[in-house]
């Protein structure tokens, strides 16, 4: 299969290798570039699993907090990857830039991952699009996605006045002029 696309899965694997084996398998399957994770399996010592196929990507906090976003990249994509640390540095977030290793110049395409919960560090109540979407400047080429854990009618026609978690989420995406790729509802 020859696409011009990026090929990626998003899902909040709730902690479970069984679920995030099941995706990279079916991301080999399917020759997904990209696999972005939320609430991934950590063993003991922050280990996470491993597979021949694909390189992990974790986030770089510099904190001692178990991370809860991660992606995993295709070795054999044609896509390379660079963490970007340097914009945000936690465990809720990460963000990568990806670019075409076949042709000669090729726009950067920005991928963030997120994963919307209370920190994990102590005294922390805020959620991550509390604590982060306002030190984030999108590149002009964003794919923005992850588990956001907030209700709005934009992407739920269900919802009526029970907004939740979205004031934040809601504003930065309009500012920044993102359209919705969601199926609707």
């Amino acid at each position: 299969m020859t696409t011009n696309k990026i090929l990626f899965l998003q899902h909040n694997v709730n902690g479970c290798s069984y679920y995030m084996h099941t995706c990279l398998d079916y991301g080999i399957e399917l020759k997904l570039d990209f696999l972005l994770f939320q609430h991934p399996f950590i063993g003991r010592d922050n280990i996470t699993i491993s597979h021949s196929a694909y390189y992990c990507i974790m986030p770089n906090s510099g904190l001692n907090l178990r991370p809860r976003v991660m992606i995993f990249a295709r070795k054999q994509s044609r896509f390379d990857f660079c963490l970007r640390s340097d914009l945000i540095s936690d465990n809720d977030c990460m963000i990568i830039d990806i670019s075409d290793k076949t042709k000669s110049y090729s726009e950067t395409i920005q991928l963030i991952n997120i994963y919307n919960k209370k920190s994990l560090q102590e005294n922390s109540n805020k959620y991550t699009t509390q604590r982060l979407l306002n030190q984030i400047t999108p590149h002009k080429n964003t794919i923005f996605c992850g588990d956001l854990n907030a209700h709005h009618s934009w992407w739920n026609s269900s919802v009526s006045n029970a907004n939740i978690r979205d004031k934040e989420l809601v504003n930065w995406l309009e500012k920044h002029e993102f359209e919705l790729l969601n199926k609707p509802d």
